[in-house]
């Protein structure tokens, strides 16, 4: 495989991030599902979140185990094969009858997600050269663009058709991207998979501390990140009265300042240190979340898109410390940080949904956005990874 010491390899991880934003884009759609399916099939609005968390665990929790199983083949057929999955599973839940079939078409969805993630995370992660945090947030800001992206879309299309048959048609750029990502995968160079590294040795690597640490972070980031992208419209409709198109822009906004963070966390990261960049982004959070609620229009916009920024800025950060951290199981590093983590996070949403309903969607904004104190104390006892450790920790053909 291709020695991760040397400069970024610029049109391998354009073409992978690429493929994150249109896979991810199927994870916005979702979001905005929500509002439309709770009007349209009179939900409460734990039912309504639920599709959030469906779609959230499905496309996380079994992550780890595509990563175990990459450790060890050369599986980079999942890569078109996990685009094409997420949107079809989005067509289905489009045109569903009920509400069991959208939760069907979702969770279809989620496993595409799920497929696309490990493989696509260790390929870039071997694309980025000697820069690791800089080459995944190349990477990473796909995924972050696709979720906005996804939102902002699908308002206008749900509109346009009067009902949520409308984000059908996104299932056109999943299925034309995936036929390209098909040709593509076939220039990767040749990878020897992880012989004699059995998924037990995986799973014993995932028990240090540090690993514990980081996924402790990554969930408060998940349950923040996911929570506020889900309340957020809901909130902006049932409290402050907007309508859908206004509260879907508002929200785009959100995930696409998560973008622009994500893009400038890795440069960041290689300066200043991982554990540092970790820290400071969830200690910002709380004042922002609160003024976001309690200040009037713009102020309180302002500070949410400054929220979105700082939120998922660690994103592509927490990958490659984990791949540092378990040099010989990239593909469950990315695993544990891409997907079981962030689906720990989604279930808590359906959480949050309850509690929204007995306590208001404002209480639910105020609790999330206290909820990053807890991150802040687990980034504290977290060792720094050294960016020199990350000479060659994607290549899994070394014994453990």
């Amino acid at each position: 495989m291709t020695s991760t010491a040397g400069r970024p390899q610029v049109g391998r991880l354009l073409s992978l991030s690429g493929g994150h934003l249109v896979t991810d884009v199927n994870q916005g759609v979702v979001i905005l599902l929500v509002p439309v399916v709770k009007a349209s099939l009179g939900l409460s609005i734990g039912a309504a979140a639920l599709l959030v968390t469906v779609s959230t665990v499905a496309s996380s929790v079994v992550q780890p185990l595509f990563g175990a199983i990459t450790d060890r083949y050369d599986l980079r057929w999942l890569i078109p094969a996990g685009v094409f999955l997420a949107g079809a599973g989005i067509l289905v839940a489009a045109l569903a009858p009920g509400y069991s079939i959208v939760l069907l078409g979702v969770l279809l969805s989620g496993l595409g997600v799920a497929a696309f993630h490990p493989e696509a995370a260790r390929w870039a992660g071997e694309a980025s050269g000697r820069l690791r945090a800089t080459g995944m947030s190349w990477f990473s800001v796909g995924g972050n663009a696709g979720f906005a992206l996804g939102v902002l879309v699908t308002a206008p299309l749900v509109g346009w058709a009067g009902s949520r048959a409308g984000a059908a048609w996104l299932m056109l750029p999943p299925a034309l991207y995936a036929a390209y990502l098909l040709w593509e995968v076939t220039r990767f160079p040749a990878r020897e998979a992880g012989r004699g590294q059995p998924v037990w040795s995986a799973v014993r690597a995932t028990l240090s501390p540090s690993i514990g640490l980081l996924v402790g972070f990554i969930v408060v980031r998940s349950v923040v990140s996911v929570g506020m992208a889900t309340f957020t419209p809901l909130y902006l409709q049932l409290v402050r009265g907007m309508p859908l198109s206004e509260a879907g822009a508002i929200t785009f906004a959100f995930l696409l300042a998560g973008a622009v963070g994500t893009l400038a966390g890795g440069p960041v990261a290689d300066i200043f240190g991982r554990k540092v960049m970790l820290t400071v982004s969830l200690a910002l959070m709380p004042p922002l979340g609160l003024a976001f609620v309690y200040l009037p229009n713009l102020a309180g916009y302002a500070a949410l898109v400054v929220m979105g920024a700082l939120v998922v800025s660690t994103f592509g950060v927490t990958v490659v410390m984990a791949q540092e951290l378990m040099p010989k199981h990239a593909g469950t590093a990315s695993g544990i940080t891409i997907g079981f983590s962030i689906g720990v996070g989604g279930v808590a949403v359906a959480l949050l949904g309850r509690l929204a309903d007995l306590v208001g969607l404002t209480t639910t904004l105020v609790f999330l956005a206290l909820i990053p104190i807890a991150g802040v104390l687990l980034v504290l006892p977290l060792r720094e990874t050294k960016p020199a450790q990350a000479a060659q920790p994607a290549r899994t053909n070394v014994q453990p």
